[in-house]
């Protein structure tokens, strides 16, 4: 799914199947209003080399209306009411041409809401749409004074079995879903599991800064809610931050260890542990995404930084929200070469670096948090 159709659903619901629904429920909408211009598109050629139109205008203008309010109500509301409302009032809205267009062609439409219905609302849905569009049919013809028996002895087990094979192709397509998801989930803790692994090791390595890789995570986390990220990109920086530092296992121990200030060929060497993390992790596809944080954290604002020397919004945003956080611990933690700085120091350094070393709209990120404001 495309992320500007994932911006138009219901991201917030904890229930993974709705959320799916809702992405199909506006996937299918944008596709319906998309054939909908199509075809007023065939009946203004029609109606310029024949003479005749396809589609009555207000027809169309109605499914629009009902396709983009849809959307809006996807949007900003719960994802089964707007399958319910799209349903439902495509449902009245075909009842009302009945006397407009050939009945047959009538309940052609009706298949669109009652095959939908199982995909985006639930499985058995079909058959209480197909109930409601006989029903409605009904009341219709019978308006118009038409023989109701002979009007839906054929459509009547049309729309029916059409709600069967809907229930069960969504039962299956549900249960398939659930198993791939599950499957899925399992196959990520064991990444995740791994990656911890991985972080403690590396700790293990690093015996003068216990617990950073810990706090500079929950800070980054932190800031990166407080910046707005999705689920995703919360999970991706999660990795990122644990694995930060894994380049260092290449570095060699003396320098590791070195109580003084690192020479130029050493701080050369140091420098290259981005580079060795990249080594280490980019055939890992899970792994992608995370990559960028332990690649480019050491990355400056203002392109002064390395490995690449990248400047601005070039620099990945995981990367640029994780270097705050590991600059926020790392001067607050004491080292073999300095004291930690007190809380005030930190800030007034991380407010001037603004700009220059950080972006700026993480630094106002994490000016609300607790740790800044306590």
């Amino acid at each position: 799914m495309t992320r500007p159709i994932r911006r138009l659903i219901e991201i917030n619901n904890p229930n993974l199947a709705i959320r799916r629904r809702a992405e199909l429920l506006n996937t299918v909408l944008l596709v319906l209003s998309g054939a909908v211009v199509a075809v007023w598109g065939v009946d203004f050629l029609g109606g310029l080399l024949f003479h005749r139109s396809v589609l009555h205008w207000e027809f169309g203008l109605s499914l629009l209306v009902i396709f983009g309010s849809g959307l809006a109500l996807n949007h900003r509301g719960p994802a089964r009411w707007a399958a319910y409302y799209v349903l439902i009032t495509l449902v009245v809205v075909i009842s009302l041409i009945i006397s407009l267009v050939p009945l047959n062609l009538a309940f052609e439409f009706y298949l669109i809401p009652v095959v939908l219905a199982s995909f985006v609302l639930a499985p058995l849905a079909s058959f209480f749409v197909a109930a409601l569009a006989l029903l409605s049919a009904s009341t219709m013809i019978l308006l118009a004074q038409d023989n109701l028996l002979r009007s839906l002895v054929l459509p009547t087990p049309i729309l029916l079995a059409a709600a069967l094979t809907a229930w069960l192709l969504a039962t299956r397509w549900e249960t398939l879903f659930a198993d791939m998801t599950q499957k899925n989930q399992e196959l990520t803790q064991a990444y995740d599991r791994a990656v911890e692994g991985w972080s403690r090791a590396i700790e293990l390595a690093d015996r003068e800064t216990p617990g950073h890789t810990r706090r500079v995570t929950e800070l980054a986390l932190a800031i990166g809610r407080e910046m707005g990220l999705s689920d995703q990109e919360l999970a991706d920086l999660r990795r990122g931050a644990l694995l930060h530092d894994i380049g260092k296992m290449y570095v060699p121990e003396q320098i590791l260890s070195k109580s003084g200030a690192l020479d130029e060929q050493e701080m050369a060497a140091m420098k290259r542990h981005p580079l060795y993390a990249y080594e280490m992790l980019s055939d890992i596809p899970f792994l992608h995404p995370a990559i960028e944080v332990a690649l480019y954290h050491h990355e400056a604002w203002d392109g002064s930084g390395y490995p690449s020397g990248l400047e601005g919004e070039h620099i990945p945003r995981l990367a640029r929200i994780f270097t705050v956080a590991d600059v926020w611990d790392s001067l607050s933690s004491d080292r073999r070469y300095r004291l930690g700085w007190a809380k005030a120091q930190i800030k007034t350094y991380l407010l001037s670096e603004a700009g220059r070393h950080f972006d700026p709209l993480v630094i106002e990120a994490i000016t609300h948090l607790e740790i800044w404001q306590s």
